[in-house]
């Protein structure tokens, strides 16, 4: 050990074993159980709860276990037309369809069997912390993504949150393994993550790739060569089957999912300045379908057409008609225009804009991420979480006063674990670094810090338990007055 690594602050004296660990945990998802029930049936009481994510998941896990396959669930329900989509990775659909298909159909039921999966994550947060720290470190990590907020409040909302915090922790934590031991068990479990993971969300392929190249700098051998191309050759063959049914029914190939150039449009245009810097807007998105529509079908003169009538229409997505003009008039209108060449043209006419306006990303990218960052117009923040997201208001708040209360915490941590381990950390980093890479490219959504969430509780916990380390060591070694004698002596 080194000169460094003994400096730091520890509690080796008071240790625990793996029952008590294994106890800690233990208590920590319960504890975590009780939070979720709880805000699930409070939800129920207090009124709606969902946002227009949350309908296509719990609409495509109905679809899927009737059979219907992966279609628009809006144009079926509302006009019977049947139109591919990926909007989404398929891992939380699939979930939901699972126990759809067993008679969970409601979407109380949808929310409760989302459970499990928070659950889950405690388990592996705390075994983060453990392997990375200790295993009084594992706990409190545990018990933060029990009580956080953060961790919990997407469970009832009905999205792929959830599932993507587990599959974050799960690939830290194999990740973490395989950098300790380049056997053939981490590198099948390592595979095995590395596969789950961008099929919940496509942006984990970076944190993968920055995984992989921590792995392969730490070791630089042929076996650390060899165990990543193992990992990388495993993860493609479990995401190899959703690509290859998205290439039999797209024109352009999908290898996870075709949400990207919506989202492009929506974040990158005139509207969004001055106090929407950094934000969205579905009238840009919105006005971008209807112009590569119009511009398809003006090269398409004979393609079929399907008149939609949007007099009186709800859009299933907001609960309202709010824009459900722009949603008819979009690019549904021709079949054969798919959803992936939709995607393509709305991407490249995006990056055209973007191409013209060379200032506004100057301006965008800082406001994106000091949004999520909680340093950007953080009221206005919390009030989009609340109006348009749909987060309700005490637990927006408190989402937030548990970022900003853990935050210095974080940065604590990190010191002191670069300080023991700077491989270790690297790893912790890199979905930080996939997050704020996937938000300075679309925008300042809180929810797309999510799969940042199991790193802050790790660091954050290493905080302050250094913090309570500190604090302990001083009080307990306060001079006392007492007779000169070499056993008292200060030895350096």
């Amino acid at each position: 050990m080194s000169t460094k690594e003994t400096a730091l602050p520890t509690d080796h004296q008071h240790t625990v074993g793996p029952r008590t660990f294994v106890r800690g945990v233990s208590l920590a998802i319960l504890l975590g159980a009780v939070i979720r029930l709880a805000y699930i049936v409070w939800l129920h009481r207090v009124g709606n709860y969902g946002i227009g994510d949350s309908y296509i998941y719990h609409r495509e896990g109905l679809q899927l276990a009737r059979g219907d396959g992966w279609i628009n669930p809006a144009l079926m329900e509302l006009y019977g037309i049947r139109r591919e989509l990926a909007m989404h990775p398929p891992a939380y659909s699939l979930w939901l369809a699972l126990w759809s298909w067993i008679g969970l159909t409601s979407e109380f039921a949808h929310q409760l069997i989302t459970i499990p999966l928070g659950l889950a994550t405690i388990a592996v947060v705390g075994n983060i912390g453990r392997r990375v720290w200790s295993p009084k470190v594992g706990i409190a990590a545990a018990l933060v993504a029990a009580v956080h907020p953060s961790f919990w409040s997407w469970e009832g909302m009905l999205l792929q949150e959830p599932m993507a915090i587990l599959a974050t922790s799960l690939l830290l934590l194999a990740m973490l393994r395989l950098i300790g031991h380049l056997d053939v068990k981490s590198v099948l479990l390592g595979g095995v993550a590395a596969g789950f993971a961008p099929l919940t969300r496509a942006e984990l392929i970076s944190t993968l790739a920055i995984c992989l190249l921590v792995i392969l700098i730490a070791h630089r051998s042929r076996r650390a060569l060899a165990a990543t191309v193992g990992v990388g050759l495993l993860a493609i063959a479990i995401v190899a089957p959703w690509s290859i049914h998205n290439a039999r029914r797209f024109d352009k190939f999908v290898p996870l999912s075709n949400g990207f150039g919506v989202t492009l449009a929506a974040t990158n245009c005139d509207e969004l300045t001055g106090a929407w810097l950094g934000y969205w807007s579905l009238r840009c998105s919105g006005a971008a379908a209807e112009e590569v529509t119009r511009q398809w079908a003006a090269e398409h003169p004979d393609a079929e057409f399907i008149p939609i009538d949007v007099a009186g229409t709800i859009n299933p997505l907001t609960g309202d008609n709010t824009g459900a003009e722009y949603l008819a008039r979009g690019d549904f209108q021709y079949p054969e225009f798919d959803e992936s060449e939709v995607d393509a043209a709305m991407t490249a006419l995006t990056i055209d804009w973007m191409k013209e306006h060379p200032g506004f990303l100057v301006r965008s990218v800082p406001a994106r991420l000091g949004r999520v960052l909680g340093i950007y117009r953080p009221i206005q923040q919390v009030r989009l979480d609340i109006y348009i997201e749909n987060r309700k208001k005490l637990v927006a708040v408190g989402a937030w006063l548990g970022y900003y209360a853990l935050a210095p915490f974080v940065l604590v941590g990190a010191w002191l674990l670069k300080r023991r381990s700077g491989r270790d950390l690297l790893l912790l980093l890199a979905p930080v670094c996939s997050a704020l890479f996937v938000i300075a490219s679309t925008f300042g959504n809180t929810r797309y810090r999510a799969i940042a969430e199991p790193t802050m509780a790790v660091l954050g916990t290493i905080g302050v338990a250094a913090l309570w380390c500190w604090l302990r060591d001083t009080w307990r070694e306060q001079p006392q007055r007492a007779p000169h004698s070499p056993l008292t002596e200060d030895v350096a």
